[in-house]
């Protein structure tokens, strides 16, 4: 009952197909500036550090996850259909041997990796028997193929 009122209220079915187009190119502009922000942030902040010295790691967490266009009939978030489920996690190092540049991995990640992945830049021993309780991943150690790729998150 709960999907289908979801659905209900959800439903882009009776939209006219003008109305889908411009719903449909508002999210992509959404997104676009979205994607043109991140950027900026990024090439300020490797700026800054450079122009102080300093290293960094950046990991940016998409949490926003996609968007229904019209797929099952819905323009919303809604999980656990495809879309839904598709995030994104940017990783960002001064450390180019540990996190090289321009690597796109499309293994499944979550967003418990962040934490993992932050505190190992850190230099935190992440195997120690006092954070096992972390549910996630390092990050890096699965761009560099450390770990097996996982088969659903």
């Amino acid at each position: 009952p709960q999907l289908l009122k979801l659905f209900k209220n959800l439903n882009m079915t009776n939209m006219t197909d003008k109305e889908k187009q411009q719903a449909i190119q508002d999210y992509y502009a959404f997104c676009a500036y979205g994607d043109a922000l991140i950027g900026d942030a990024v090439a300020a902040f490797k700026e800054y550090c450079k122009k102080n010295k300093q290293e960094y790691l950046i990991v940016f967490v998409v949490g926003d996850h996609g968007w229904h266009l019209g797929e099952q009939g819905i323009e919303a978030k809604f999980s656990p259909w495809r879309q839904s489920t598709q995030g994104a996690m940017i990783v960002v190092s001064s450390n180019k041997k540990e996190i090289p540049e321009g690597i796109v991995n499309t293994n499944f990640v979550e967003y418990v990796d962040a934490a993992p992945t932050i505190l190992e830049a850190a230099n935190i021993p992440i195997d120690d028997k006092k954070y096992e309780y972390l549910d996630g991943i390092s990050l890096k150690r699965l761009i560099q193929g450390q770990v097996q790729k996982r088969d659903y998150i």
